[in-house]
Protein backbone atom coordinates (compact mmCIF):
# COMPACT_ATOMS: atom_id res chain seq x y z
CA UNK A 1 0.00 0.00 0.00
CA UNK A 2 1.34 3.42 -0.87
CA UNK A 3 2.05 5.74 2.06
CA UNK A 4 1.18 3.08 4.66
CA UNK A 5 1.99 4.65 8.08
CA UNK A 6 2.03 1.55 10.35
CA UNK A 7 5.48 0.25 9.27
CA UNK A 8 7.10 3.57 10.20
CA UNK A 9 5.28 3.65 13.52
CA UNK A 10 6.31 0.08 14.34
CA UNK A 11 9.93 0.69 13.29
CA UNK A 12 10.11 3.84 15.42
CA UNK A 13 8.75 1.92 18.41
CA UNK A 14 11.25 -0.93 17.90
CA UNK A 15 8.48 -3.52 17.45
CA UNK A 16 9.53 -6.54 15.35
CA UNK A 17 7.14 -7.16 12.47
CA UNK A 18 6.87 -8.53 8.95
CA UNK A 19 4.50 -6.96 6.44
CA UNK A 20 2.49 -8.94 3.94
CA UNK A 21 2.79 -6.77 0.84
CA UNK A 22 5.80 -4.88 -0.40
CA UNK A 23 6.31 -1.26 0.56
CA UNK A 24 5.19 0.28 -2.74
CA UNK A 25 6.89 3.56 -3.50
CA UNK A 26 9.43 3.07 -0.69
CA UNK A 27 12.53 1.50 -2.28
CA UNK A 28 14.64 2.23 0.82
CA UNK A 29 12.25 0.56 3.29
CA UNK A 30 14.19 -1.52 5.82
CA UNK A 31 11.44 -3.68 7.32
CA UNK A 32 10.91 -7.29 6.34
CA UNK A 33 8.10 -8.02 3.93
CA UNK A 34 6.68 -10.88 1.89
CA UNK A 35 4.68 -10.41 -1.26
CA UNK A 36 3.20 -12.38 -4.13
CA UNK A 37 4.81 -11.88 -7.53
CA UNK A 38 1.78 -10.52 -9.34
CA UNK A 39 3.82 -9.57 -12.40
CA UNK A 40 4.96 -13.16 -12.95
CA UNK A 41 1.45 -14.56 -12.52
CA UNK A 42 -0.04 -11.98 -14.87
CA UNK A 43 2.67 -12.66 -17.47
CA UNK A 44 1.95 -16.40 -17.37
CA UNK A 45 -1.80 -15.84 -17.79
CA UNK A 46 -1.17 -13.35 -20.58
CA UNK A 47 1.15 -15.64 -22.54
CA UNK A 48 -1.51 -18.34 -22.40
CA UNK A 49 -4.06 -16.05 -24.08
CA UNK A 50 -2.05 -14.00 -26.59
CA UNK A 51 -3.37 -16.01 -29.52
CA UNK A 52 -6.95 -15.36 -28.43
CA UNK A 53 -7.07 -11.59 -29.11
CA UNK A 54 -6.08 -10.73 -25.58
CA UNK A 55 -6.34 -7.36 -23.81
CA UNK A 56 -5.83 -6.40 -20.15
CA UNK A 57 -8.18 -4.66 -17.74
CA UNK A 58 -6.20 -3.18 -14.88
CA UNK A 59 -6.46 -0.50 -12.27
CA UNK A 60 -5.68 3.16 -13.05
CA UNK A 61 -2.20 4.57 -12.40
CA UNK A 62 -1.28 5.09 -8.76
CA UNK A 63 -1.68 1.51 -7.53
CA UNK A 64 1.61 -0.28 -6.84
CA UNK A 65 -0.17 -3.62 -6.97
CA UNK A 66 -1.83 -2.65 -10.24
CA UNK A 67 1.48 -1.48 -11.72
CA UNK A 68 3.08 -4.79 -10.71
CA UNK A 69 0.39 -6.81 -12.48
CA UNK A 70 0.46 -4.48 -15.51
CA UNK A 71 4.23 -5.00 -15.81
CA UNK A 72 3.61 -8.75 -16.13
CA UNK A 73 1.16 -8.02 -18.92
CA UNK A 74 3.61 -5.84 -20.83
CA UNK A 75 6.49 -8.28 -20.24
CA UNK A 76 4.42 -10.95 -21.94
CA UNK A 77 2.91 -8.94 -24.83
CA UNK A 78 5.18 -5.98 -25.41
CA UNK A 79 7.00 -7.67 -28.26
CA UNK A 80 3.80 -9.18 -29.61
CA UNK A 81 2.38 -5.80 -30.65
CA UNK A 82 -0.83 -6.16 -28.62
CA UNK A 83 -1.80 -2.65 -27.63
CA UNK A 84 -5.38 -2.80 -26.38
CA UNK A 85 -5.76 -1.89 -22.73
CA UNK A 86 -8.40 -0.52 -20.38
CA UNK A 87 -7.97 0.85 -16.87
CA UNK A 88 -10.91 0.75 -14.50
CA UNK A 89 -11.58 1.38 -10.85
CA UNK A 90 -12.23 -1.79 -8.84
CA UNK A 91 -15.73 -3.18 -9.36
CA UNK A 92 -17.90 -5.50 -11.39
CA UNK A 93 -19.71 -2.72 -13.28
CA UNK A 94 -16.37 -1.11 -14.10
CA UNK A 95 -15.00 -4.41 -15.41
CA UNK A 96 -18.12 -4.91 -17.52
CA UNK A 97 -17.76 -1.46 -19.07
CA UNK A 98 -14.04 -1.96 -19.70
CA UNK A 99 -14.61 -5.31 -21.40
CA UNK A 100 -17.43 -3.89 -23.53
CA UNK A 101 -15.05 -1.16 -24.71
CA UNK A 102 -12.33 -3.73 -25.46
CA UNK A 103 -14.76 -5.93 -27.40
CA UNK A 104 -15.69 -2.94 -29.54
CA UNK A 105 -11.98 -2.50 -30.32
CA UNK A 106 -11.47 -6.14 -31.31
CA UNK A 107 -10.38 -7.91 -28.11
CA UNK A 108 -11.63 -11.46 -27.70
CA UNK A 109 -10.15 -12.37 -24.32
CA UNK A 110 -8.90 -10.49 -21.28
CA UNK A 111 -6.58 -10.75 -18.27
CA UNK A 112 -7.90 -8.70 -15.35
CA UNK A 113 -6.16 -7.33 -12.25
CA UNK A 114 -8.84 -8.81 -9.97
CA UNK A 115 -11.76 -11.21 -9.91
CA UNK A 116 -14.15 -8.27 -9.50
CA UNK A 117 -12.99 -6.81 -12.82
CA UNK A 118 -13.01 -10.30 -14.37
CA UNK A 119 -16.57 -10.86 -13.14
CA UNK A 120 -17.61 -7.75 -15.03
CA UNK A 121 -15.68 -8.88 -18.10
CA UNK A 122 -17.41 -12.27 -17.98
CA UNK A 123 -20.79 -10.56 -17.74
CA UNK A 124 -19.94 -8.38 -20.75
CA UNK A 125 -19.26 -11.53 -22.77
CA UNK A 126 -22.51 -13.07 -21.51
CA UNK A 127 -24.31 -9.85 -22.54
CA UNK A 128 -23.24 -10.74 -26.09
CA UNK A 129 -24.57 -14.29 -25.71
CA UNK A 130 -21.18 -15.92 -25.31
CA UNK A 131 -20.72 -18.97 -23.07
CA UNK A 132 -17.62 -18.99 -20.89
CA UNK A 133 -17.97 -22.69 -20.10
CA UNK A 134 -16.58 -23.87 -23.44
CA UNK A 135 -13.19 -24.80 -22.02
CA UNK A 136 -11.44 -21.92 -23.79
CA UNK A 137 -10.11 -19.34 -21.32
CA UNK A 138 -11.58 -16.02 -22.42
CA UNK A 139 -11.39 -14.23 -19.07
CA UNK A 140 -8.62 -14.53 -16.49
CA UNK A 141 -9.01 -12.92 -13.08
CA UNK A 142 -6.81 -12.70 -10.02
CA UNK A 143 -7.32 -14.21 -6.53
CA UNK A 144 -9.53 -17.23 -7.39
CA UNK A 145 -12.59 -16.03 -5.50
CA UNK A 146 -16.02 -17.76 -5.62
CA UNK A 147 -17.30 -15.59 -8.52
CA UNK A 148 -14.62 -17.15 -10.74
CA UNK A 149 -16.19 -20.57 -10.25
CA UNK A 150 -19.77 -19.28 -10.50
CA UNK A 151 -19.17 -17.29 -13.69
CA UNK A 152 -16.77 -19.97 -15.05
CA UNK A 153 -13.66 -17.91 -15.71
CA UNK A 154 -10.05 -18.79 -14.99
CA UNK A 155 -8.40 -17.03 -12.07
CA UNK A 156 -4.84 -16.85 -10.77
CA UNK A 157 -4.65 -18.33 -7.29
CA UNK A 158 -2.01 -16.69 -5.16
CA UNK A 159 0.10 -18.87 -2.83
CA UNK A 160 -1.16 -17.12 0.33
CA UNK A 161 -0.31 -20.05 2.63
CA UNK A 162 3.28 -20.08 1.34
CA UNK A 163 3.52 -16.31 1.83
CA UNK A 164 2.21 -16.69 5.40
CA UNK A 165 4.91 -19.28 6.13
CA UNK A 166 7.55 -16.84 4.84
CA UNK A 167 6.09 -14.07 7.02
CA UNK A 168 6.27 -16.25 10.13
CA UNK A 169 9.83 -17.40 9.35
CA UNK A 170 10.98 -13.81 8.81
CA UNK A 171 9.24 -12.65 11.99
CA UNK A 172 10.86 -15.42 14.04
CA UNK A 173 14.24 -14.44 12.61
CA UNK A 174 13.50 -10.78 13.39
CA UNK A 175 12.54 -11.55 16.99
CA UNK A 176 15.62 -13.75 17.36
CA UNK A 177 17.86 -10.99 16.00
CA UNK A 178 18.99 -13.10 13.02
CA UNK A 179 17.62 -10.99 10.17
CA UNK A 180 19.71 -8.44 8.33
CA UNK A 181 17.91 -5.17 7.52
CA UNK A 182 16.83 -4.70 3.93
CA UNK A 183 16.40 -8.39 3.07
CA UNK A 184 13.00 -9.22 1.64
CA UNK A 185 11.34 -12.24 0.15
CA UNK A 186 8.77 -12.21 -2.62
CA UNK A 187 6.76 -15.35 -3.40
Amino acid sequence: MLDDPPPGVLLAAGVPFVAFGRPWGQPDATHAWVDINGASATAAATRALIEAGLAPVGWPDGSGLGADRRSGWWDAVGAEGVHLEEAAEEGIAEGRDAMAALLERGARSVVCASDSLASGAALALQDRGEDLGTGVARVVGFDNTPPARFLRFTSVEQPIEEAAHHCVALLLAEVGGRRRRGRHRSS
